[in-house]
Parts: structure tokens; sequence; C-alpha cells
């Protein structure tokens, strides 16, 4: 593409490198300036250098002189690179007729049909954080700088790098779509690393545990979520599919059957009701959607001090506390894959990996005796 914007690298702009034999020596700075018209924007490279170390725009008789021309060479083909970017973006802003690049992705993300809704919230929250950011009004707005600055802001509103990694996850999702669709050239973050961050690893509860939550004397909102959580940890559902019970819940040939399918990843299940998780159903009518997730989870923090539990509680710790039961007790792994509804094995694995770690601890408690 045509463009009169200039990439160059400037040595002591500012007049002031001397020899390194003057009586005080001084050195320049190496910058990088992106020039348009009567336009220019100015960038250190990091690297001083005095008067006799810089020759035909290279270092020179400096001991780590090539280390220093591979990263101006580097930094300059950044730059030429986030022009023509820049210029590429300002074509697609055109051909979109100048569309708010929030509105295009909120219409992709309601297009699709390959989604659950819960996904669905989740890539339309998302659109709400980068609007909410200001940063990204065009396609052109789609730059290493800003997908930095949007990184922390995140940063900022949320507690966990995982949250953070999730967000921008999505937000790759539709960038590699604007990329099929010719919107864009490269990805903003070709040179941004966004880490996942560290695991807190699954909570659970042990069958001790979830038993003195189940035997705990409690009245009014502390206990529905008991039971809403109790319930939880016989059938393995998470929250969102718990709340839709009522419409699954069938009789076959004498038992009771929740026979859907995931709300998250639209996976089919099938599971017998538990004789303790059937007493819940039938207390409340076989319907449990009676409290909102952030309630339920707030309320679990108290129940949590009550029981003297260290785990920190919430919904879908009864899940987790479901799948490392049903394991512990002999049920195959294959077997609990499909009472969670997993859509691969491996993450059902992951359960099995935890049961191992308290086998080992159990066992480096005994070498101790």
């Amino acid at each position: 593409m045509e463009t009169d914007v200039k990439v160059r690298l400037v040595y002591n702009r500012k007049k002031n490198a001397t020899l390194r034999t003057a009586p005080v020596p001084k050195t320049g700075v190496v910058e990088i300036v992106v020039s348009e018209g009567r336009k220019r924007r100015l960038t250190s490279t990091g690297i001083k250098l005095y008067l006799d170390q810089w020759k035909d725009g290279m270092v020179v008789n400096h001991v780590d002189a090539a280390d220093m021309n591979i990263k101006l060479r580097r930094l300059y083909e950044e730059a030429v690179q986030s022009v023509n970017d820049m210029g590429l973006a300002a074509v697609a802003d055109a051909q979109m007729g100048k569309k708010d690049f929030c509105d295009w992705m909120q219409e992709q993300i309601e297009d699709r049909t390959d989604i659950a809704e819960i996904t669905r919230s989740a890539h339309l929250r998302t659109v709400a954080y980068l609007r909410e950011s200001g940063l990204f009004r065009r396609f052109s707005d789609l730059t290493e700088r800003n997908i930095t600055l949007w990184d922390q802001q995140l940063k900022k509103r949320l507690n966990k790098q995982s949250a953070v990694h999730g967000y921008h996850k999505r937000l790759k999702t539709y960038i590699s779509r604007a990329m099929h669709l010719g919107l864009l050239k490269e990805s903003p973050y070709r040179f941004v690393r966004v880490p996942k961050g560290k695991s807190d690893g699954i909570k659970y509860l042990t069958p001790e545990e979830r038993d003195r939550v189940e035997a705990l004397e409690l009245t009014g909102t502390l206990a529905v979520v008991r039971d809403m959580f109790i319930f939880a940890c016989y059938t393995g559902l998470a929250y969102c599919d718990l709340v839709r019970v009522k419409d699954c819940v069938v009789q076959e040939r004498g038992a009771w059957i929740i026979d859907s399918s995931r709300l998250k990843t639209n996976v089919r299940y099938k599971l017998k009701v538990l004789p303790k998780a059937l007493e819940i159903l039938e207390r409340y009518d076989f319907d449990l959607n009676l409290m909102s997730n952030q309630k339920c989870n707030m309320n679990l923090k108290a129940i949590q001090a009550m029981a003297k539990i260290q785990t920190n509680m919430s919904m879908h710790v009864g899940r987790h506390t479901f799948a490392t039961w049903a394991l512990s007790m002999g049920v195959p792994l294959p077997v609990v894959s499909k009472m969670l509804a997993h859509t691969n094995i491996v993450t059902t694995q992951i359960y099995a990996r935890v049961l191992q770690t308290e086998v080992e601890k159990g066992f480096d408690t005994l070498m101790g005796c």
C-alpha cells in the first residue's frame, strides 16, 4: 500500500553526544522516528552511544555492537510493520463504512450458532469491557499498544491472571475472524504475550466435609443454599444446569432420571438421581431455581465457616466434590466423564491426578510415623 509515512533511525537528535575521550563524555540516544508530513512520533530504542560508536546507521566500536544492531533492525522492522498495519486497518474501516469494531464484534457474537448461551454471555461481556476501555473504536485501533493498555486495565479490574487471560483469549477469536475476512493483516498479539497464570487447582470437599455441611442445622436462606450445594455434590451438575433441573427430571422404570444437555457445551448427559439428591428435589417440588449463583456463593462462605472447612466453597466446588467422590468410590474414569458430560476425557483425568496427589501425601505422612 502506498503511504507517505516514513520510518527512520535517528541518532543524537539533541546533538549532545561527545567522543568517549572528551573531558566530560556524554552519550546520545538512538530513536525511531515515524513522520507523516510535519507530524513526527519519536520512540527511544534504549540504546545510548558516544559519537565514535555510530556510523552509517549502525553501532560500531562497542562490545555489544552485534546485539545492538540486531535489536535496532528488529525495532525498525516492527515500526515499519506497524505503519503498514495501520494503513490496512484504515482501509478496513472504510470497507466497513466506518463501523465501530465493538459493534462488528457484537454482531459476530450474536450471529454465532456454534456456542452455548452461557459462552455467548462471556463473549458479550468481553465486548462490554472493550467498549468501557475507550481504546477500540476502529479496526485501526487494534494495535499492540492498545492491547497492552487494555491488559493493564483488566489486571486492575480482575483478581486472577487466569481471568485476564480468558478475556484476551475471547478477543483473539474475533481478531482471527477479522483476519480471515481480510479486515486485518496481522494480529496485534504477535508481540504481546499474555500468561495464563497459575491455576489454584481443583477445590473439592472430602466425603467427611460434605457430610458436615449436610448435617448443619440451618434455616431460611442458608438452608436453601446448603441444599442446592449438596444437590450438586450428589449429581455433579454445574449451577447453570442445576437451576434448570425441573424441566429435565423424568421417571424411567421406577427410577428418577435427569436427562438433559449441558448448557455450556451442549453435551448430552443422563443421570440417575441418588436418594439424598431426590430428598432435596422433593423438598422444593423439583424446582431448584431458587437463588442466583452470586448469592449462593456469598452464603456458602458463611456455611463454610460454620462447618469449619478450609476449602473456599462455591457452587462449582459441589461439582468437583461429586467427581472426586465418584472416582474414590471406584467408578471408572470413562463413566465419570460421561456423568459430568465432559467433551474430553482428558478433562476428567485432572480429578484422577488430584486424587493421586492426595494418596502420595498420605504416604508422606506415614513415612514420618
